[in-house]
């Protein structure tokens, strides 16, 4: 988990990258949609990242997430990060919360 310091502009966050984006980046192209559970009372933003730095972001809010603080599974097609080359991705997940003071679980990441 990540957490910003102070003042304006602060998340808390956690993500999986590769290792060197100009030699590591992988295909998720034939993946048809990211799935993952998650307990928040707030809504997250999720992003991709390609070898190129251009990221790709969805908020949970419209995937599933209702607004309570539960467990709920959150399905993203793949589709829906299109301004990133999915063909070249080096940030395969990525999830922040806009607000450095906020608890949140994440479980099964996973692109099928």
């Amino acid at each position: 988990m990540t957490r910003s310091g102070s003042g304006s502009g602060n998340y808390a966050g956690w993500g999986v990258f590769l290792i060197k984006p100009s030699r590591h980046a992988t295909d998720l192209s034939g993946y048809s949609e990211l799935r993952f559970w998650v307990k928040t009372p707030v809504n997250l933003k999720v992003e991709v990242q390609d070898a190129n730095n251009r990221k790709a972001a969805r908020y949970i809010s419209s995937h599933g997430w209702n607004g309570q603080n539960v467990w709920q599974e959150i399905v993203i097609p793949a589709a829906r990060f299109s301004s990133a080359d999915m063909r070249r991705i080096f940030g395969v997940f990525l999830i922040t919360a806009e607000s450095p003071d906020v608890v949140f679980y994440v479980d099964n990441v996973r692109w099928v």
